[in-house]
């Protein structure tokens, strides 16, 4: 009886001594199932779009201000019409440059607007500005007028911008420092662009 009791001793002793030496043993996750703390950081903290970089508004050309200078408040010229009629109107001048070398009368009648031709088709007209030349020259046609006022005037001159008098008259011009000389006057007639004479009065 005494060794029976002896040996429920040393078993309850190993069992009590065996329970506390052994660790228990780490739970381990599976990597699949790691999250990543960057991840759960940004489920956590929503990533914030950049904020959209505002244009700044563009700022109008200096020459386009200069061209619409002298218009009305009552008329507009947009830039896109300011760029399209400074192209027809430089275009037409190339034109006509070559139409003076070449002395071709009757070609550059086409470029003349209706009233200009008229006008300078009045023998009254011919015979003022003939008396108002500096060098006496005889203007009894227009054809005339071409050959001795218009051409020599603008021969070899260059042309820079358009100067607007109204939405539908506009002057070529060459830019000297703080000058406009004006080369030639324009009227937009039926959207066509054509050479206005000037006149006396």
């Amino acid at each position: 009886m005494n060794k029976f009791i002896f040996w429920i001793s040393i078993l309850l002793i190993l069992s009590l001594f065996i329970g506390c030496t052994s660790k228990p043993e780490e739970s381990e996750v599976p990597p699949e199932v790691r999250v990543p703390v960057e991840s759960v950081v940004e489920q956590v903290v929503p990533q914030l779009e950049p904020e959209p970089k505002l244009e700044p508004e563009p700022v109008q050309d200096a020459e386009y201000l200069r061209s619409i200078a002298a218009i009305s408040g009552t008329e507009v010229v947009t830039v896109d019409t300011f760029n399209q009629d400074k192209k027809a109107i430089l275009e037409m001048i190339d034109e006509i440059e070559v139409v003076m070398t070449t002395g071709n009368y009757q070609k550059w009648l086409n470029y003349v607007e209706p009233n200009s031709i008229k006008y300078w088709q009045n023998r009254a007209n011919l015979k003022s500005i003939e008396e108002r030349l500096p060098v006496k020259v005889k203007i009894s046609s227009m054809q005339d007028y071409f050959k001795y006022i218009f051409i020599p005037a603008r021969t070899g001159r260059t042309v820079d911008e358009i100067r607007y008098v109204s939405s539908t008259v506009a002057k070529a011009v060459q830019v000297q420092g703080d000058t406009d000389i004006i080369y030639y006057t324009f009227e937009k007639i039926n959207d066509k662009w054509m050479l206005k004479l000037d006149t006396l009065f």
